[in-house]
This record gives structure tokens, C-alpha cells and sequence, in this order.
């Protein structure tokens, strides 16, 4: 990989300006929708567009044990143990405790170099923790390497 899109780069330096993680999200999202070219694909374009607006939505309310909404699994790729660890990380980051998921999640970088989840998020947590750009870059490199090689 020798570099990113500019459409990439807008987006990470969209994450760098944001105060927090839902006008990231806002900020972002606007970028996507209203770009009038992108080098992704419509579905990759959509799935982010999701994924955007799930974060600008405000936190769901409790709900019953009974109307519980169903556990997620985590990548299937990682051990049992491992998964837990990714999701409890996950959590963390929703939760908006960017460095506890950072802490919690580190060790699965270099365990699951070729799983594009594990790498996503790791990017997803460079973009928001306000990283030096080459560091930011570096951290984004192996979910691009997995991207471009279609590993999802």
C-alpha cells in the first residue's frame, strides 16, 4: 500500500476535527452522502452509512429481560475467548471509552493479522484518538491491505 484515497483521508481528518463520536458520525455521514463520486462500493458506501448512523442515534433505552435483543457473536474467525475480548472492547467503544477499548483490544491486532473485523476496529480506533497522522495511517494499514485484497 502506498496511500489513501483522498476520499479516505477526508473522512480520517473528519474523525481527527470532532469533538465526539456521534458528530463524527454526523460529519461523516454527510461526507458519504453527499459525495458526488467514491472510489467504494455501493454496498461497502451503505454498510458505513449504517454503521454512521447507528452511532448518531441516541443509546436505545433498557429493555425487559424478556424483549431482550439478541447477543452479538463477535468475528467468527477469533477463539471463543478472543471473541468475548472484542466484543467486551466493542462495548467499551460504544460506551464512548475510546482508550478502554484501545487498552482492551490491542492484544487481538497482532493475533488476527488477516481478519478485516479485528482491523476495521482497529482502524476505527486510530481515526478517534486524535493519533499523529503517519501513526493513524500505519494503524489503518492492515484493514486497507484486507480491503483492497477483498477479505471481508
Amino acid at each position: 500500500m502506498s496511500g489513501f484515497s483522498e476520499d479516505a483521508l477526508a473522512l480520517m481528518r473528519l474523525a481527527l476535527d470532532g469533538p465526539d463520536r456521534r458528530s463524527v458520525a454526523q460529519a461523516q455521514y454527510a461526507y458519504l452522502r453527499d459525495a458526488k463520486t467514491s472510489p467504494w462500493t455501493s454496498d461497502d458506501r451503505d454498510a458505513a452509512m449504517a454503521r454512521l448512523q447507528a452511532w448518531m442515534s441516541p443509546a436505545p433505552p433498557p429493555q425487559s429481560s424478556e424483549a431482550a435483543p439478541p447477543a452479538e457473536s463477535g468475528p467468527p474467525e477469533l477463539r471463543e475467548a478472543d471473541r468475548a475480548l472484542f466484543l467486551r472492547a466493542l462495548q467499551s467503544f460504544r460506551g464512548g471509552n475510546t482508550a478502554g477499548a484501545f487498552v482492551t483490544a490491542r492484544p487481538l491486532f497482532g493475533a488476527y493479522p488477516n481478519s478485516y473485523a479485528v482491523q476495521d476496529f482497529r482502524c476505527q480506533l486510530a481515526t478517534v484518538r486524535w493519533l499523529e497522522e503517519s501513526v493513524m495511517l500505519a494503524e489503518c494499514a492492515p484493514s486497507v491491505r484486507l480491503a483492497d485484497a477483498g477479505a471481508r
